[in-house]
């Protein structure tokens, strides 16, 4: 039986965060290749013409669940560096970053994908909603190397933009050959030890 249909404007927000946190399971457990639209909808108890009417495709609403995912990780980085206190050393703020990144498998699963899989199939505008969101990251991240005192303000935003794409490198790097999916989806041993070695590299 299909869901009742969402009415008012928050109504249909808590429709897509629904169909977000659904996708998310089911990318979690079956990997990003083997979910497709009619999975969706059929975990949300939609029909697939409801379901595109909030998600053109199906691209855009796993985009929608690696933002999210990615949002809660740096709000779980900024807390624990809150934690950790300053000063801090350089070290420290990347076993914290690292560690923030290693506990999301699914979030390191997503950008494994981003480029390749996803980037291509999504709309004009979709497609400029997540480079606006990776500005506002990297923005995030160059606040804080300024903060922590590991750059000065005419280096750090290329020293946040190494950090991302480091990072992206290490999660490539452990991923499963072949793109073949698996439940924790990254060797977490290698993801550490690459991205640790690479970030203790620059200055």
């Amino acid at each position: 039986m299909a869901t009742a249909r969402a009415r008012s404007d928050n109504a249909k927000a808590a429709r897509r965060r629904d169909i977000i946190k659904a996708t998310a399971g089911l990318v979690g457990a079956h990997g990003l290749n083997a979910v497709s639209m009619q999975d969706i909808a059929a975990a949300c108890k939609l029909t697939k013409p409801a379901l595109y009417g909030y998600f053109a495709t199906r691209e855009e609403i796993i985009l929608a669940a690696y933002r999210t995912l990615l949002n809660d990780c740096m709000a779980a980085f900024n807390r624990s560096l809150l934690a950790a206190g300053a000063p801090l050393p350089r070290a420290s703020f990347n076993r914290i970053f690292v560690s923030s990144f290693a506990a999301r498998p699914l979030l390191c699963h997503l950008i494994n994908h981003l480029t390749a899989t996803l980037a291509p199939k999504l709309t004009a505008a979709t497609a400029e909603h997540l480079r606006t969101g990776t500005a506002e990251q990297l923005a995030g991240l160059r606040a804080l190397l300024l903060h922590y005192g590991y750059a000065d303000a005419k280096s750090a935003g290329d020293l946040a933009r190494a950090y991302y794409s480091i990072l992206t490198g290490a999660v490539q790097i452990a991923a499963m050959p072949g793109g073949e999916f698996r439940t924790d989806m990254i060797d977490k041993a290698a993801f550490n030890a690459n991205c640790l070695a690479a970030l203790g590299c620059l200055r």
